[in-house]
């Protein structure tokens, strides 16, 4: 994706930051960054080197270690440089926010250091740990409200509290000293690196408030320092936007790297407009919400845009799974450094490790300089119970296949010896005629290696479908091996795959709503321990009910479940083609 941001071509209108008498051009930043006052509450992070992926990349590899924070993130930088400098009026009247993340923790922090009143508002949904961890910063002047099933009740409350009591919102990314707070990043970088050749520094995104402020640094101090962000993708609201030079919103976001899969309600996007939801009435907000005019988007700011758009020198998107490879890189690398240094060693959330995944993925491409690589390790709030599907799958060596063998004695272990003597990481096999269909995964040394054994296979007679890349066979596929239900029982079906936040009761909820006069032909869930519940449903759903079935669909995604239509050769049976008819 090189030349995806060149400078200079895109025109979008600068903006006014109240209190300021002029638009905040280039130098307004740089002079903001350097007198931003995080270092009351902040840490200056180490900046760590990464003798593991140094080794394997070629080039000496730092991490900027922003989950060294008091809130294991780097959101406090952000949060408090935008509470601070409110006036004493402002203060007096308290401050909102509305997040179910990182964002949250670093305003009641914030508040709490500051001693004001903070109303953080988050839905019923967000999970307990993340509750919990913000009402442990919360004061006592300070409230953590539930409200809604989605982020759009919960803004809509922050809205509300906002008008009526003249509290003051703390936007997560679209606010001139929020991107400040985090361009602090950028000047420590440069003073931390003061004997290396920094060729690039990798920033994750979400609405893009890290990758503007330190772009806006670096490129003002020492522009020849590429900065480039990662994403998820599936929740590449910035890639898409710079590509098309002008935001655009995305219909969905994938929620594994949750931190940076950042729910935006459109009044909260534009830092100057004539239309400010804080200031409109409780009817005309509601009117708004009814609307959907101020529904959440996946999208990214105006001003962290325009920003991005003057300074950052490209982006790179990332699969989940080398999201969970950077997760266990970091961690190999860190606990190195804590037994050499007496420094910690850290297990990072997902949106924590985007720019490692984003580091590994330039390094591997010809489009390199040879120089110093710095990544920022942006944040550590890993729930526990999420590791078991971050060890599953981190395992890059590993390659998943589907394969038909002959249904008779023997038959496994001829196949088997054509891998040995590769480990064998799983292996699903059910009797269902003949030939028998298996899902089989093996660690492999190298492409190379995967490649040899997958002609092996080939050459001997096995027509072997490779799913390595297949999301859909690695989150539902490999358990579901065993046998297709006959045509003739399969007569206008459809394969959905929905997600919807886990908690108790959710699944069952999920299967309440079904409608009755739908019939459920196909049905998987596997509990991964995230954030996310994620289901495969097939439904068979006649004519004369499609109508209805695009409401249930709307309802659904109205009480924060997302869905996809999973359709085309799929890994069930690669001559099989789910219909289509949910125009």
């Amino acid at each position: 994706m090189a030349g995806l941001v060149p400078r200079g071509t895109r025109r979008v209108p600068r903006m006014q930051l109240r209190g300021f008498s002029e638009v905040l051009d280039h130098s307004a930043y740089l002079n903001m960054i350097l007198n931003a006052k995080v270092y009351d509450v902040c840490k200056r992070t180490d900046l760590h080197f990464a003798p593991g992926l140094s080794k394997s990349t070629g080039s000496r590899v730092f991490f900027k270690r922003e989950d060294q924070q008091s809130v294991y993130s780097f959101k406090l930088r952000g949060a408090y440089n935008k509470i601070v400098n409110l006036t004493p009026e402002e203060k007096a009247m308290g401050i909102c926010a509305c997040s179910a993340g990182n964002h949250a923790q670093g305003v009641a922090f914030s508040a709490a250091a500051l001693d004001i009143s903070a109303k953080i508002f988050m839905p019923q949904t967000t999970p307990n740990i993340k509750v919990d961890a913000v009402r442990r910063f919360s004061n006592a002047k300070s409230e953590v409200i539930l409200v809604g099933d989605n982020y759009d009740a919960a803004y809509a409350a922050t809205l509300e509290c906002m008008k009526a009591e003249g509290r003051v919102l703390v936007h997560p990314f679209n606010d001139p000293l929020v991107i400040a707070g985090q361009g602090t990043i950028g000047k420590e970088i440069l003073e931390q690196t003061t004997k290396e050749e920094v060729e690039a520094v990798f920033c994750c995104v979400g609405g893009g408030g890290l990758l503007a402020g330190v772009a806006a640094f670096l490129k003002a101090v020492k522009p020849e320092i590429k900065v480039i962000g990662v994403e998820a993708i599936d929740s590449a609201a910035m890639t898409e936007s710079l590509r098309a030079k002008e935001i655009v919103t995305l219909p969905s976001v994938g929620l594994f790297a949750d931190g940076a899969a950042v729910p935006q309600p459109a009044g909260m996007i534009h830092c100057e407009t004539t239309r400010d939801p804080a200031r409109l009435p409780r009817e005309e907000i509601l009117k708004l919400l009814k609307s959907r005019e101020l529904l959440d988007v996946a999208r990214v700011g105006d001003e962290t845009f325009r920003l991005c758009s003057n300074h950052v020198d490209d982006m790179i998107t990332v699969s989940t799974d080398e999201i969970c490879a950077a997760i266990k890189d970091s961690f190999k690398d860190t606990r190195v450094m804590a037994a050499l240094y007496q420094v910690s060693c850290v297990v990072l959330e997902p949106a924590g490790a985007l720019a490692t995944a984003g580091l590994k993925r330039y390094a591997e491409s010809g489009d390199r300089e040879g120089g110093t690589l710095v990544a920022v390790s942006s944040g550590a709030n890993m729930d526990f119970d999420r590791l078991r599907f971050v060890s599953e799958r981190a395992d890059t060596s590993e390659t998943h296949i589907a394969v038909y063998i002959p249904e008779k004695p023997g038959a496994f272990i001829d196949f088997y010896r054509l891998i040995f003597p590769r480990n064998v990481t799983e292996f699903s096999y059910r009797i269902g005629g003949n030939p028998a269909s298996i899902f089989m995964s093996f660690q492999a040394t190298s492409d190379a290696d995967r490649q040899k054994a997958i002609d092996s296979l080939r050459s001997s007679g096995y027509d072997v479908l490779d799913l390595s890349q297949n999301e859909l066979a690695k989150t539902h596929g490999k358990r579901l091996i065993g046998g297709r239900a006959p045509v003739e029982l399969t007569a206008e079906e459809g394969l959905f795959s929905f997600e919807f936040p886990e908690k108790p009761g959710a699944l069952m909820k999920f299967l309440e709503q079904l409608p009755s006069d739908f019939n459920v032909s196909l049905f998987h869930y596997r509990g991964h321990g995230a954030d996310v519940a994620r289901v495969l449903v097939g439904l068979q759903v006649p004519s004369k009910s499609r109508p209805h079935f695009r409401e249930y669909l709307a309802y659904l995604v109205s009480k924060g479940y997302s869905w996809k239509e999973s359709s085309g050769p799929n890994v069930f049976d690669c001559s099989t083609c789910f219909k289509l008819w949910i125009e």
